[in-house]
């Protein structure tokens, strides 16, 4: 009765309500199999030992309430740190990205790559590598450091980290994709557009991001190609381990911060 309620009552937006969906089904799982391993583990392991198959016989009775609740924290933890990606998606959604960018920029005669410092130089590679692969030609690149373009940088009392830029040719009537892993709040690629504009005048700025974190925006910008739309809250972030940024395999996470 009580998820009923917050679901038609209280949970008006309809991803919010997803995730409640989501969450609640963890719930019930964890419950049902923290309580049954409980029981066994706390109550009668010997007779479990002994008889294997009754361990599935539910309907027989035997739950343990302690079994339960940590049923429950094991499902919230599970909750609270979700796989977005593995490498086997992920390179479906990279192929699937760079076939939308040379639909719309064919051989990129006009058109360059630019990743954002620091992480998104890595996606941009992966991006660039697949993209040189198809076309069998390689595209100008370049990576773009944002720290003294942002709006709060004369502020910032933290000791400033800012990485390398290099965009070795002008950007006049060049078409620009930039490439970032997540979008946030919009602040940074506010940042690099203005970066941008002090290597000439584009013809056209595009965003292209991997994670677009929705419902966080404090800025209005939208991305233009998009690997994955994820419903977060302040209290999480988004990890990217890249083969890039040289971890064994490519995993990204939804993760409490």
């Amino acid at each position: 009765f009580g998820w009923f309620v917050a679901k038609k009552i209280f949970i008006k937006n309809q991803d919010i309500n997803k995730k409640f969906d989501d969450y609640i089904t963890y719930l019930i799982i964890g419950i049902n199999l923290g309580g049954r391993i409980g029981y066994i583990l706390f109550y009668n392991l010997e007779y479990y030992l002994n008889n294997l198959l009754d361990i599935f016989k539910i309907w027989e009775g035997g739950m343990s309430f302690h079994g339960g609740l940590i049923g429950i924290i094991f499902a919230s933890i599970i909750m609270l740190k979700r796989l977005l990606f593995n490498s086997k998606n992920l390179n479906v959604t990279v192929k699937r990205l760079c076939n939308q960018l040379i639909e719309n920029h064919n051989y990129f005669e006009k058109s360059v790559i630019i990743g954002l410092q620091p992480r998104g130089i890595f996606f941009a590679q992966r991006i660039i590598n697949e993209i040189e692969k198809q076309i069998s030609k390689k595209i100008k690149k370049g990576y773009l450091d944002t720290t003294f373009y942002r709006d709060d940088y004369r502020n910032n009392k933290k000791e400033l980290d800012a990485k390398e830029t290099m965009i070795p040719f002008s950007l006049d009537e060049k078409n620009v994709i930039i490439v970032d892993d997540v979008l946030f709040t919009g602040r940074t690629v506010r940042s690099a557009m203005e970066g941008i504009i002090n290597f000439g005048r584009p013809n056209r700025i595009e965003l292209l991001v991997l994670i677009d974190r929705k419902f966080s925006r404090e800025i209005p910008i939208q991305a233009t190609y998009i690997g994955k739309s994820v419903n977060t809250v302040e209290s999480q972030k988004i990890l990217v381990n890249l083969k890039e940024q040289g971890h064994k395999n490519d995993k990204i996470w939804l993760i409490k911060n």
